[in-house]
């Protein structure tokens, strides 16, 4: 089947889901609501905060239902670009981990945020997020489910009846992660929370029925089972579009004739620093060779614009 071909079913899959999602929910739970809504932490885009992105897949394990597609883990490499099509699904059960050139450090507020997939704010496929220090030691984000019902293939998930998973939000809009909502759970104490560098995704099995899965249904941080659309096909679980980081050893100083900008990043890798005027456009503007130590300073200098943004992408 060609690509084309996929398109167009994804399409029919989203004619026949906005059918199903009704047009009261959103508002049931104790939890934040939808992107727009007053309360809500969804992180946009364009979000001034970021200052990096994953920029390398370390390991995965596709789940069910999975076409060969939607098997692309180089589409949620650096900035999420809000396409719901421009992605990596996991697949029902799978698992994907991307290593942060930039470790990411606990400071006051959410430290990165994870953009999904969605067309609309009720078709909500969701994944745990884990984070590790060693990558081998992973420890997962408290979550809930208070949803009571099965969803069905196309049907529609509260926002405000869940917490703490990936997808909660609209394509365009991610879930945003604090890791100090970390300290004190099992397996904490692997974690240096002054250097954290490796994410992973795990997809939410939403149902059971043994016409589709062997896989046990999965629950949240109280043992409640957790109900997300089920079962999806072909782009079945969780799908990632981009994992954007707000804290990390970056910093940028301001001197004659532009802005000094030092990060710490992993010995050996590349640095593209990239350039925006409005958070949505970027271009490389520099490129250095791999370093040697972990300490990297380079000179931004600043034209005539009235503002501009500069992100630093390592690569290996």
């Amino acid at each position: 089947m060609t690509k084309s071909h996929y398109f167009r079913s994804f399409l029919t899959a989203f004619s026949l889901s906005l059918v199903a999602s009704p047009a009261a929910v959103g508002d049931g739970g104790p939890f934040p609501p939808h992107a727009g809504q007053p309360g809500s932490t969804a992180v946009a885009l364009g979000d001034h905060r970021i200052v990096a992105w994953a920029e390398r897949m370390v390991s995965v394990e596709w789940g069910e239902d999975l076409s060969e597609e939607w098997k692309a883990p180089e589409r949620a490499l650096g900035p999420a670009s809000g396409n719901i099509v421009d992605v990596v699904s996991l697949g029902r059960g799978g698992r994907i981990t991307y290593e942060m050139a930039l470790p990411v450090i606990d400071r006051a507020g959410p430290d990165f945020a994870v953009f999904g997939n969605s067309h609309n704010d009720f078709f909500l496929e969701l994944a745990f997020v884990e984070v590790s220090s060693d990558g081998e030691h992973f420890v997962r984000f408290p979550n809930s489910s208070l949803t009571k019902h099965p969803v069905p293939a196309f049907g529609s998930v509260d926002p405000t009846m869940i917490d703490g998973f990936a997808g909660k939000y609209r394509a365009g809009h991610a879930v945003p992660f604090d890791l100090a909502d970390l300290r004190g759970e099992p397996g904490a104490e692997y974690l240096d929370f002054d250097d954290v560098r490796y994410i992973r995704l795990v997809d939410v099995v939403g149902g059971t029925d043994e016409r589709f899965t062997s896989l046990p249904q999965s629950r949240d941080s109280e043992g409640r089972p957790v109900y997300d659309p089920f079962p999806t096909v072909a782009s079945a679980g969780f799908d990632l579009d981009g994992i954007a980081v707000f804290h990390s050893e970056l910093r940028a100083e301001p001197g004659p004739g532009g802005i000094t900008l030092r990060w710490r990043a992993q010995p050996g890798a590349s640095t593209r620093v990239l350039r925006s005027t409005d958070l949505r456009e970027w271009s490389v503007y520099d490129t250095s060779p791999p370093a040697e130590a972990a300490e990297h300073l380079w000179l931004a200098p600043i034209g005539a614009e009235e503002r501009v943004f500069f992100v630093v992408a390592p690569v290996w």
